[in-house]
Parts: structure tokens; sequence; C-alpha cells
């Protein structure tokens, strides 16, 4: 792609681009090739917001795949306190599910 700015492509010259899907734009060289996306460009695409609806869903639905049962089970047995129990073990097993795939594990 190239920048309608200056008229060069991604990689600095007019016409070329490396095909990265960043926009284009010149390149950020270090001497041993090409950078990451600056974080802006990363911050552009969204990719940061999908972790917080993952969580988000997980949450949401370990409440409904854990409640639902225990408020069918409590409603059987005719005994109220099914019910928070059930939801409060899927929320601990949400948070577990989120702690494990988003947290930072040692170095």
């Amino acid at each position: 792609m190239t920048d309608p700015r200056t008229g060069a492509g991604a990689a600095g010259r007019p016409g070329e681009d490396t095909g990265d899907g960043t926009g284009g734009g010149p390149a950020h060289d270090t001497g041993e090739g090409r950078r990451p996306a600056p974080v802006h460009a990363q911050m552009v695409t969204g990719a940061h917001l999908d972790q917080g609806w993952h969580a988000l869903s997980t949450m949401l639905s370990a409440m409904l795949v854990f409640g639902l049962p225990s408020w069918w089970l409590s409603e059987a047995l005719d005994q109220v306190w099914i019910i928070p129990v059930g939801l409060v073990l899927g929320m601990a097993t949400a948070i577990a599910t989120i702690w494990v795939r988003y947290g930072v594990h040692g170095p």
C-alpha cells in the first residue's frame, strides 16, 4: 500500500509494500530488519479490546453454565441455597480460567 502523503510504500520506497498489514508508511528499521508494528498501530486495530470481551463473555458464560443447573436443582430439591453456591462456583471457575488464559506466567 502506498502512503498518500509521501508516495512511498511500507518499506519507504515509492510503490513498494511489505504486505504486513500495518497500513503502509515507512518501516521502523533498526539495522537488523523491521521491528514489530508500533503500539499505536496495534491499538488502532482493536487487538487490545478482544481480551476484555473474552474475559467478560467467560464470566457471563460461567454464570449461565453453573447457574441454570443450580437453579434447576434448587427447584427440584426445594433448597434455595444451591443457587448462590452454584453461582459462586461458576465465578471461581471463570476467574481461574481467565487467570490461566490471560495471566503472565513467570519469566
